[in-house]
């Protein structure tokens, strides 16, 4: 065997990416006319996706990689791939603006591309949130919020196809940024509930005034109705002292890592309402709403520090039989597979390890895809195996293993059957069935 061929996989077809000079070969679109997928790349590394579509109908139109933190990246872009405009810092504000304008510009310029070219957007997030590199932080760490930064993006963006990529940890994050990632995704939004009772407490008003007055000072900030009624867990919480201390004082992995984060931040005196704070770590709603009425920020001061223990209106949340122990405790974990159908996508996921690609090491990692519900398109295809000879004994159950109600429609989660070894079937999957 060739030396360059040396360690390849026998059984597994490969690509060769780059042309004699060296670049990647690119889709010539007026000569096959066949209309390439328009991708964009997100923390986009030195581009395996870019290299990876050599030869391929797909044309990488814009990357993220920010040029501050990943200067050496930037320059192989610049040198290997002139032809793509780097976006730079994804948590820029006019990222989407920009993103799209680019997006518009590609298909002016090729009549082919009609009015409706399908587009795709990958990437795979900062992974020391979710690894022990990171000492787990999750969506306490500014690197995980970025999962939720991409995803918003992508949904800004309309893409018709979005691929995500991180390491396995991510599945089982004790501040559930995966259930917060897919649900998202999905166009989960959780039912709005009558808070309005307590308008009739005078400490709630006084709030609901200050918070009023601030938005109509400052330009984006929004009031204290706006977020009862985007936030309805939390709102919630406020109706009633049991249900408060319900959730503040929850006997759960999660629940006890956010206490004992708020608990260090109150000792260093890093909070901005000590009296909120401590509140929460009590599960005391009256000493909570007293604090409220006494703050001229309610939000940001006072449910600031709520916040983080009650569902967000977006976030899918496994259930108890799905769990397993962590520390000795039930913790979170979301199955290494599964597949959620919601109203605006439909999305999959699952475990892979490079060792069964041809890569002489284990490293595995969570792939996930999504496209929009309606659109024919189907994400099990890019990720899940449906071997011969299976038939009768379906990968995943037709009854869904779990269902939310949201605003928009039902949100519903399929999971493997445990006793398959392979994911999925010969059968046609029958999502929602």
């Amino acid at each position: 065997m060739d030396s360059k061929y040396k360690g390849r996989n026998p059984n597994l077809d490969y690509l060769d990416h780059f042309g004699a000079d060296g670049r990647k070969i690119l889709w010539d679109t007026e000569a096959t006319g066949v209309v390439p997928i328009l991708m964009t790349e997100c923390f986009a590394g030195v581009g395996a996706p870019y290299v990876a579509s050599s030869g391929l109908p797909i044309k990488t139109v814009a990357i993220s990689e920010h040029s501050g933190l990943a200067p050496s990246q930037c320059a192989v872009w610049a040198t290997r791939a002139p032809e793509v405009t780097n976006l730079d810092d994804i948590t820029a504000g006019d990222f989407v603006p920009r993103m799209m304008e680019l997006l518009e510009e590609e298909k002016r310029k090729n009549p082919l591309y009609g009015l409706n070219p399908v587009t795709a957007i990958f990437g795979g997030s900062p992974c020391q949130a979710f690894s022990f590199a990171g000492k787990r932080q999750g969506l306490r760490d500014d690197r995980g919020n970025l999962a939720l930064r991409y995803a918003n993006v992508a949904i800004e963006g309309g893409y018709d196809i979005v691929g995500w990529e991180n390491v396995v940890g991510a599945l089982s994050d004790k501040t559930n940024g995966f259930g917060h990632l897919i649900g998202l995704l999905s166009g989960l939004s959780r039912m709005k509930i009558d808070w309005s009772p307590l308008i009739c407490d005078d400490r709630f008003l006084k709030a609901v005034e200050a918070s009023e007055g601030l938005a109509s000072q400052e330009e984006g900030v929004i009031d204290l109705p706006a977020f009862m009624d985007s936030n309805p867990h939390a709102a919630e919480a406020l109706l009633t002292d049991e249900g408060f201390k319900a959730v503040a004082c929850a006997d759960t992995v999660k629940a006890e890592v956010l206490a004992d984060d708020l608990k260090a931040k109150v000792k260093a005196g890093d909070v901005a309402c000590p009296k909120a704070a401590k509140a929460v770590l009590s599960g005391d709603r009256q000493a909570f709403l007293d604090a409220m009425a006494e703050s001229s920020d309610p939000i940001d001061e006072c449910l600031i520090h709520l916040a983080p223990f009650c569902t967000a209106a977006h976030e899918l949340v496994s259930p108890e039989s799905w769990w397993t122990k962590v520390m000795g405790k039930h913790g979170q974990r979301w199955p290494s597979a599964g597949v959620v159908v919601g109203p605006e996508r439909v999305l999959a996921w699952r475990v892979m390890d490079a060792q069964e690609y041809g890569v002489p090491q284990r490293r595995k990692r969570v792939f996930l895809f999504a496209v929009k519900a309606g659109s024919g398109l189907d994400p099990t295809k890019f990720l899940f195996d449906f071997p011969e000879g299976v038939s009768g004994e379906p990968g995943f159950s037709r009854k869904p293993d779990l269902v939310v109600d949201g605003e928009k429609g039902k949100v519903m989660v399929f999971v493997p059957d445990v006793k398959m070894k392979k994911f999925g079937t010969s059968i046609e999957p029958h999502w929602g069935g």
